[in-house]
Parts: C-alpha cells; sequence; structure tokens
C-alpha cells in the first residue's frame, strides 16, 4: 500500500509519479491491483498494490490556517487543536482508510 499526500495535483498525475517509481508494479488510486512479477530468483510472485491519496477529494487547509493566523506558533496551535478532534468518530475518515481491513487479507483486485 503507498499512502501518499495530495497537494495540488490530480489523480492521475500521483498515479503517474509513484508508477515511474517502481519497475513492473503499477498501483491505481483507490483500487487493489494484482501486479504479477518475478523476483531476483527467477521466482513468479503475484503483488497486491493500492494508492491512497490523503485527503481524497480536496487540498488540506488547516495547515495552512494555522500558519496564516499564528506563523510563530504554527505547529503547537495545530497539535493543540487536532489533539481535540474525536478522529474515531469520523465517518469520513473511517472510509478513507477501510483498504487497510485488506492487510494480510485476500484483496477484491482487479488485474
Amino acid at each position: 500500500m503507498v499512502v501518499t499526500d495530495r497537494d495540488e495535483a490530480s489523480d492521475a498525475k500521483i498515479g503517474r509519479v509513484i508508477n515511474n517509481s517502481f519497475e513492473n508494479i503499477s498501483t491505481k488510486a483507490g483500487q487493489w491491483i494484482n501486479n504479477s512479477i518475478t523476483d531476483s530468483f527467477g521466482q513468479s510472485k503475484n503483488i497486491n498494490t493500492y494508492l491512497l491519496i490523503i485527503p481524497a477529494s480536496e487540498k488540506a487547509t488547516v495547515g495552512t490556517f494555522f500558519s496564516i493566523r499564528n506563523p510563530q506558533n504554527a505547529m503547537r496551535s495545530f497539535g493543540t487543536f487536532i489533539s481535540k478532534i474525536a478522529w474515531s468518530k469520523s465517518e469520513s475518515l473511517k472510509e478513507l482508510f477501510l483498504p487497510f481491513m485488506y492487510l494480510g487479507e485476500e484483496k477484491p483486485t482487479e488485474n
């Protein structure tokens, strides 16, 4: 599983950058992909990949807000702010990280 931040890039651009980093393995945003490879011993292997781009649909702006509001203590203010969020109650975060439940399990792949 490859997890990366979005910044200003599209899913397609991020996918190209990640895929160009690997040899004979491809990833796709939001999908498990079954890759057949030959390892350095000449053995055939299947490797499942998943590209998780965070945030799922837009650029994160919370850090930018705190840096403009309070540049000297941006990270301290940000840390205080995020520590008060009830992350476990967020349905959108649960959905975003749902692919992690397949680690060590059979994946719903697209060939």
